[in-house]
């Protein structure tokens, strides 16, 4: 079993409209495609889970390092998959 790590990494990014106003409170799916991690008593398995936008367009995951994560925007059919870094934080557009 792994340790939890100190720092979680956030994932962020931004929704805008083709002229650029803030997409507010729409739903952003994330889900973790490689097998169950286990950090500590926390399993991390291949469940969907969402956040919304903010008035800004803005959004947030913070997750542990090294899953296989596919984030999928639905407004604006923009899917990202990419291996969360090992720390920091990281637009969701530069995963990889």
């Amino acid at each position: 079993m792994t340790d939890i790590p100190e720092n979680l990494v956030t994932i962020y990014g931004y929704v805008y409209t083709p002229s650029g106003v803030p997409v507010v409170n729409t739903k952003i799916v994330y889900s973790i495609l490689n097998r169950p991690k286990e950090y500590a008593a926390l399993a991390i398995d291949k469940t969907y889970q969402s956040v919304f936008t903010d008035e800004e367009g803005y959004f947030e995951i913070s997750l542990f390092p090294d899953l296989l994560v596919k984030i999928v925007i639905p407004v604006t059919g923009r899917t990202v998959t990419g291996t969360v870094p090992y720390e920091g934080r990281i637009r969701f557009s530069d995963l990889y």
